[in-house]
């Protein structure tokens, strides 16, 4: 089963780089949500879009935390790529399979 997502607006200053926050809410996992800021950078022929922070409410505390910080500054479509179809045990999902699908449906609204 597919998550379902939210992105929202964050208010910065009108020069700071635009920033997004996407919330996913996940399915058969331990995390029931995640949160993903993404922020929007001027590449030299379009736009792309790189994780500058990331949580769960729930899951594995180490794993994700050491995530969050791996993820840092890596694009959308790296995050999506690398962690779509990752699985825990029997699940037939995992909280890296979840973000991914959720951030490829964040992605396709944010082009």
């Amino acid at each position: 089963m597919k998550p379902t997502i939210e992105i929202k607006n964050i208010i910065d200053f009108p020069e700071s780089p635009v920033r997004k926050i996407i919330e996913i809410t996940t399915h058969n996992i331990c995390a029931k949500t995640i949160t993903v800021v993404v922020e929007q950078i001027m590449g030299k022929d379009e736009p792309y879009w790189v994780v500058d922070n990331f949580k769960t409410s729930g899951g594995c505390p180490g794993n994700l935390t050491a995530l969050s910080k791996v993820l840092h500054g890596v694009t959308l479509d790296a995050v999506i790529s690398d962690c779509k179809v990752v699985m825990c045990g029997v699940r037939g999902t995992s909280c890296m399979d979840q973000m991914a699908l959720g951030l490829e449906i964040a992605l396709s609204e944010l082009k």
